[in-house]
């Protein structure tokens, strides 16, 4: 009877382990906004060669370890998420990821977790190795820096009245070809008793293999007639984006092109044309690592 009692004893000791074990299958989830967009996010997430700059941990092949003797096993990896497991030594769990834009701000994405208890035992260990993953990459992924390669700011349009003029060339105008036109558009302003202000504007635009369409604009501090030549330009005192580039024509290229990507993540339109503001004078420093230039990109918001 004594031996019974003890196996019986046993046995619910086993069962009410297992019980308790078992009983806390609950979900965890959690959603946090990140300073970033959905594609943004995406082509980070999926870009192997940038994990190694926000995972917290060990990559090794097929799995990815975090501190604290956590381990996340990539099992999935979605367009904007992915699917794995996480593991702390004893228990596991589901572990799902969901990137979505933030219908209320398209500036912001959701970052979606998941979390569904497999065993579950050590589930506020599991949820703080998840969270410390998520702290890493909101603080990667919410970088601009990180995504485009520079800060793109939002500002307004300050200088609303410009001349400005228009010439083809037959190859990519140099600095010599550029500062022939500012120089005639500074006299031009001054024969019409007007005054100059900011920095000089810049279009380059290749409509064929050799034909550059060029367009020029000096500020001014009022409006002034136009000419034949000479047009006056008046601009929307809108939002537009601004990026400081330090370098030559291939940064400058390289800036514009993560602007454009900037824009179609963010999914803005433009009412008028880009334009560099040659903060250099480029005749003055030849050393085209010097160059200080601003990229300006009118957008609606």
């Amino acid at each position: 009877m004594k031996q019974f009692f003890c196996f019986a004893l046993i046995v619910l000791l086993v069962w009410a382990t297992q019980g308790c074990k078992q009983s806390v299958t609950t979900p965890s989830f959690f959603s946090d906004s990140v300073s970033v967009t959905e594609a943004a996010a995406g082509r980070l997430l999926m870009d192997s060669s940038k994990w190694r700059n926000w995972w917290p941990g060990i990559q090794n092949a097929g799995a990815q370890s975090s501190p604290a003797d956590c381990q996340v096993y990539i099992k999935e990896l979605l367009t904007t998420g992915f699917n794995a497991v996480v593991y702390d030594g004893t228990d596991s769990a589901a572990l799902q990821l969901l990137i979505r834009d933030n219908t209320r701000a398209t500036a912001a994405a959701a970052f979606e977790w998941r979390i569904n208890p497999l065993t579950a035992w050590n589930k506020k260990k599991l949820d703080t190795c998840v969270q410390r993953l998520h702290a890493n990459m909101k603080n990667y992924f919410g970088n601009q820096q990180n995504i485009y390669g520079r800060i793109i700011k939002q500002e307004l349009v300050t200088d609303t009245t410009l001349i400005a003029v228009k010439k083809s060339f037959g190859t990519e105008p140099g600095t010599p070809e550029v500062y022939g036109l500012i120089d005639a558009v500074r006299k031009y302003i001054q024969e019409k008793g007007g005054t100059t202000r900011s920095y000089p504007m810049l279009n380059v635009y290749q409509e064929a293999p050799n034909k550059y369409q060029v367009m020029v604009g000096v500020p001014t501090t009022k409006s002034l007639p136009g000419g034949s030549q000479f047009l006056l330009r008046q601009l929307v005192p809108g939002h537009i984006l601004m990026t400081e580039v330090r370098g030559g024509p291939a940064a400058i290229k390289e800036a514009q092109r993560q602007m454009e990507i900037y824009i179609s993540d963010h999914k803005k339109s433009s009412p008028a044309i880009p334009y560099q503001s040659l903060i250099t004078d480029r005749r003055a420093q030849p050393d085209t690592a010097q160059w200080i230039t601003r990229l300006y990109y009118p957008v609606f918001f």
